[in-house]
């Protein structure tokens, strides 16, 4: 259970919109910066609600951006005929 008088209010959405503008803009990694900033922000106020979605929000963006260089090695390391290249 939550102790209303002890939660302490944070206001997130300035960072969690300049997320959203990155996510649409096709920058992942400026969006985990931005992860970052609300990562540490929601420690310091020890909202672990809220920790617990940028982490998870963070995790999921990792995962694209390494998928995203997966894909781009791959097509680089292919001919047009689509053999490797050495």
């Amino acid at each position: 259970m939550i102790n209303v008088q002890s939660y302490k209010l944070v206001d997130y959405s300035d960072l969690w919109k300049q997320v959203e503008k990155a996510e649409k803009k096709g920058l992942p990694q400026t969006a985990v910066k931005y992860l970052d900033k609300l990562e540490a922000l929601a420690e310091k106020a020890e909202d672990d609600l809220e920790l617990l979605v940028i982490r998870e929000k963070k995790a999921g963006t990792a995962s694209r951006i390494q998928l995203e260089r997966g894909q781009f090695l791959l097509s680089k390391s292919l001919s047009t005929d689509g053999h490797f290249v050495c």
